[in-house]
């Protein structure tokens, strides 16, 4: 690591702290960040649920297809346990999704 601070120019020690310290900050950013975005995602299918069972399947549709969006954008960060949840969250989404286009008369659009 020393030799890669110093190919940066950082020969100081304290410059190589706070450069550590800023990756740690984005590590810790991104995790949260990540987190965010599954629970956006939860809270979109739940939206989605709550629109599908008063009818309004057009509306749910849209949901489960904007929390997919946003499941999309924050898989690349799953890991562990998280990416579990995350390919649990993804499966119910396409299953939803699915039955709204069932409802709609879209069977194409519910096959894919």
């Amino acid at each position: 690591l020393q030799h890669a601070f110093a190919a940066m120019g950082m020969l100081r020690t304290m410059e190589a702290a706070q450069v550590c310290s800023s990756w740690r900050a984005a590590a810790r950013a991104t995790w949260s960040w990540w987190r965010n975005a599954l629970s956006a995602a939860e809270t979109e299918k739940n939206a989605g649920n709550d629109c599908f069972r008063s009818g309004d399947i057009v509306s749910a549709h849209s949901r489960y297809s904007h929390a997919l969006e946003l499941l999309a954008q924050s898989y690349v960060w799953a890991a562990g346990a998280s990416s579990a949840a995350a390919a649990q969250l993804e499966l119910a989404l396409l299953t939803n999704r699915a039955a709204c286009s069932l409802k709609l008369r879209h069977a194409a659009a519910a096959a894919e």
